[in-house]
């Protein structure tokens, strides 16, 4: 889970709050709702600080190689798992008490199925999708998850992978603009059922709809690198680049490209992106070690 994540929970958190208040007010059921879900979102709350602590921890460790941080970093994972065990138990003791605004109630089953497959326990997520469901029977969203949860188990079942695709279908029918649901669908074709055309295909019709959709492009530059086609590959990089430009991650795609133009006997412009790699994250050893290779000496000024 990466920071951007951690970050769209506390503020789906504030969401689920507000309409949580809400229904309580609505189903007249008091404040013993109100309480057990205090509880929840504080220990929500908690776990997600704990597992800031850990990402931090993390970092230091592959900066460093520090033991200590990467026990630090164990520890606060550790926390964070019982902090979020905690906020599951109080949110199921909300749905226990019988909220009556239906709606309402839909929502709360969907973000238990969200928190569930967050922490990768899949069945118990799809419960209360389906659950979920029952209430709001057009949702993608909902639609979209049933299919992360059923691809997710597709791992030991083909059984599996197939409901997962339907549910991906189904979401992309109801929301043709959502395009979370393509990329579900492209990887299962892609990668699971030997239809990697067609699993292209439907990705690069999802980066025509939303153009900033990075993780569509990622996606396809590993499928065109897997498939040796490096042209497309690396403009697909470079595409997500574009998107968030001042994102650390761009380190490695510009290794990537790097790594691409050597295959392709490139050597200047390989040379180049591996320099942008280090302007990103100037500890990035991968791309110091390629420049070295290729004769460059890597110090603070980068000269040849």
């Amino acid at each position: 889970m990466d920071e951007d994540s951690c970050q769209f929970k506390k503020v789906r958190l504030k969401r689920i709050c507000a309409c949580l208040l809400l229904t309580a007010y609505l189903g007249g059921c008091g404040s013993e709702i109100k309480s057990e879900y205090e509880l929840g979102k504080r220990y929500q709350k908690m776990g997600g600080r704990y597992l800031d602590k850990a990402k931090r921890y993390e970092r230091m460790y592959r900066e460093s190689g520090d033991r200590i941080s990467l026990a630090r970093a164990e520890e606060n994972y550790k926390k964070a798992e019982v902090d979020w065990e905690r906020a599951i138990s109080h949110y199921k003791r909300v749905i226990d008490m019988k909220i009556c605004a239906y709606e309402k109630t839909a929502y709360l089953y969907q973000r238990l199925g969200e928190l569930l497959m967050r922490r990768e326990f899949y069945p118990e997520a799809i419960r209360y999708y389906k659950q979920a469901l029952e209430l709001k029977p057009n949702s993608s969203l909902i639609y979209c998850d049933l299919g992360v949860c059923f691809a997710n188990l597709g791992k030991h079942s083909e059984e599996y992978l197939d409901t997962a695709i339907s549910c991906y279908k189904r979401a992309i029918k109801l929301s043709e603009d959502y395009v979370e649901p393509y990329y579900g669908l492209a990887l299962i074709y892609f990668y699971k059922k030997d239809k990697k055309q067609e699993g292209i295909s439907i990705l690069e019709k999802a980066v025509k709809i939303s153009p900033t959709f990075t993780n569509g492009y990622i996606a396809l530059a590993k499928f065109y690198y897997e498939l040796k086609d490096y042209r497309r590959s690396i403009n697909r990089y470079q595409d997500a680049i574009s998107t968030n430009p001042r994102a650390r991650d761009n380190a490695d795609y510009y290794f990537n490209i790097g790594v691409m133009y050597r295959m392709l006997k490139s050597d200047e412009l390989a040379i180049e992106n591996f320099r942008k790699a280090l302007k990103v994250d100037k500890n990035h050893r991968a791309s110091k070690e390629e420049l070295r290779r290729l004769g460059v000496i890597v110090s603070d000024r980068f000269r040849r």
